[in-house]
């Protein structure tokens, strides 16, 4: 990798295993397309789903954070107005270039 993507970067090195969202899917996925939205704006690749994971944010927490790819502070940031979290499992990352 390039290195200026840093959470593209940990998805396709293995390192970050779940893509954390505020909100589920209404539909059921297996492909999330990756974009990148800072410092370039820009598809970088595809993520197959493994499963989704949906419940309270702590629990989500308690059961990711090993490989989830952020820290505590940012998950706790990122869920600040949010009772629940969702996880979506990584299965496998495809890089598109």
């Amino acid at each position: 990798m390039i290195g200026i993507f840093k959470y593209v970067d940990k998805i396709f090195s293995g390192e970050k295993k779940y893509e954390y969202r505020k909100r589920l899917c209404k539909e059921k996925i297996d492909t999330i397309i990756v974009y990148s939205s800072s410092p370039i704006q820009k598809v970088v690749g595809e993520l197959k789903i493994k499963q989704v994971l949906y419940d309270k944010k702590t629990i989500i927490w308690n059961k990711t954070y090993k490989q989830g790819g952020i820290t505590k502070i940012k998950y706790d940031k990122y869920y600040e107005n949010c009772s629940y979290a969702v996880a979506y499992e990584i299965e496998k990352a495809i890089l598109y270039y």
